[in-house]
């Protein structure tokens, strides 16, 4: 359906990927949409592609499932890491899908851990009825220092 990292996200970065992804969705389950905010700088190519992973199974989610009318993503620069929140207007889900217990939402928790694993946090709020949101946010990957000796120097 999607591409699971797509030629953007090299390119042009993970706001243009997002946008691509999410106008795809809508043309495929018949929901309005927007993309709010901006990054003060490239996010690093892994953490991208997890973030691109868990917004666009947020966003297949509500389309799908919770048969939304309009879908928002927002992302921001924040914290020392990167932001982003999936929102939607649909149905809503159960608790019990929230927390990962409810058979057939393996989705949630595997947004969740993946975002568990680069040391990021992730919540999804919903009340029945009344929509979805699917927020999560990633530190920024520290550069790696060179402690190497250099042995040309010496």
């Amino acid at each position: 359906m999607f591409d699971l990292s797509p030629e953007e996200l090299d390119t042009t970065g993970l706001e243009a990927a997002l946008r691509r992804m999410l106008c795809q969705a809508a043309d495929e389950y018949g929901f309005g949409f927007s993309v709010l905010g901006s990054l003060a700088a490239p996010v690093a190519p892994d953490e991208a592609v997890v973030l691109f992973r868990v917004a666009r199974e947020a966003v297949i989610n509500a389309g799908k499932h919770a048969l939304a009318s309009n879908v928002r993503i927002t992302i921001a620069t924040r914290d020392g890491g990167t932001a982003v929140a999936v929102e939607d207007d649909g149905v809503g889900i159960a608790a019990a899908a929230t927390r990962g217990v409810e058979p057939g939402h393996v989705g949630l928790a595997r947004m969740r851990d993946r975002i568990a694993l680069l040391g990021g946090r992730w919540a999804v709020e919903a009340l029945p009825g009344a929509g979805t949101r699917v927020a999560f946010w990633l530190p920024t990957a520290e550069a790696e220092v060179d402690n190497a000796c250099d042995v040309a120097a010496q």
